[in-house]
């Protein structure tokens, strides 16, 4: 009996080794999530010279492969507020375009953009709390990026602000009712880790009416993220000469850096943990991009992956 239960034990143990290594996480075994999926981050890796997106299970400490694309980059993951769905950018048609699949890996589908503009790398989604609406940044007709809404189904985008400069970088606050996002020095944008941005905040309807004075400018920075309980927004900032992650505090106005990155390194694209608690990010201080955890107030940042190529764009699933 004893052996029977080993063979069956060992089998098992097979199973999931193999599963692991064929990118299928163990957490998806029999149809369902076996550990919570707010114990989920996705992330964007260049395993194979092209990025593509990743599922790393923290408690399980399994990854899962969501795409495997040789001819293209897919990019940026975003979770639907409901943990369901992720969407992001790629390339395969030699400029980016907006990209929805379920949370598996399965069943994407190219975002269609009505219109006969010429549209060109769309690219850095950002849910609306509800789930119903997409905002992004895009260029077209060959001027600056700019940013805009779309449904989640696609349709017409109704272009939520532009002016002179790049327009990026999209954050929702959590009642979906104001925006953040940086501005770059009018100039194509040629390299996303540029830190040279300002950030603004402003109420979606005023963008919308076209309301004067309706950008409140926050900082120097790029890659704002709000924080789900609305009172914080974390950035990228290379104020004091390395890109590290910072925390604007709404309420007070005070600005405080939470990891100092040594030279020539870079700690970047910030996520909040779906408690508030703590910020993820991606940093090449060991090499290759790595992601990263640390405290909002603070403390020493704890690595949470450890891969040969370079993790970034950590998203941090809902639940």
């Amino acid at each position: 009996m004893w052996a029977a239960i080993w063979r069956l034990c060992a089998g098992w143990a097979v199973r999931l080794t193999a599963l692991g290594v064929l990118g299928v996480s163990a957490a998806m075994v029999a149809g369902g999530w076996l550990l919570p999926p707010a114990d989920q981050i996705a992330y964007m890796g260049n395993r194979d010279l092209q990025y593509d997106l990743f599922l790393y299970d923290a408690r399980a400490r399994l990854t899962v492969q969501l795409t495997h694309t040789q001819t293209a980059n897919e990019r940026y993951p975003a979770w639907s507020p409901d943990g369901a769905f992720i969407a992001y950018h790629a390339n395969p048609r030699n400029h980016y375009d907006l990209y929805i699949m379920r949370a598996d890996g399965r069943g994407q589908r190219h975002l269609e953009l009505d219109g006969d503009l010429r549209w060109y790398d769309q690219a850095m989604i950002a849910w609306s709390p509800d789930g119903e609406t997409l905002a992004f940044h895009a260029g077209m007709n060959g001027v600056d990026f700019a940013l805009y809404l779309i449904a989640v189904d696609g349709g017409e985008a109704v272009e939520l602000v532009r002016g002179e400069g790049d327009h990026v970088h999209v954050s929702w606050s959590p009642d979906g009712e104001r925006v953040a996002f940086a501005v770059y020095p009018s100039a194509p944008l040629s390299d996303p880790q540029d830190e040279n941005g300002t950030l603004y905040i402003a109420e979606v309807a005023d963008l919308l009416d076209d309301a004067p004075d309706a950008l409140t400018e926050i900082g120097r920075g790029v890659f704002p993220v709000w924080s789900p309980d609305g009172g914080a927004i974390a950035y990228v900032s290379s104020i004091n000469e390395n890109d590290d992650i910072f925390v604007f505090d709404l309420a007070s106005g005070v600005h405080r850096q939470l990891t100092f990155t040594a030279p020539f390194w870079a700690s970047t694209q910030p996520e909040w943990t779906s408690d508030g608690e703590h910020i993820v990010y991606a940093s090449n201080r060991r090499g290759s991009f790595d992601i990263y955890m640390i405290g909002r107030e603070g403390g020493e940042p704890r690595r949470i992956t450890f891969t040969p190529y370079h993790a970034q764009a950590p998203a941090f699933r809902p639940g």
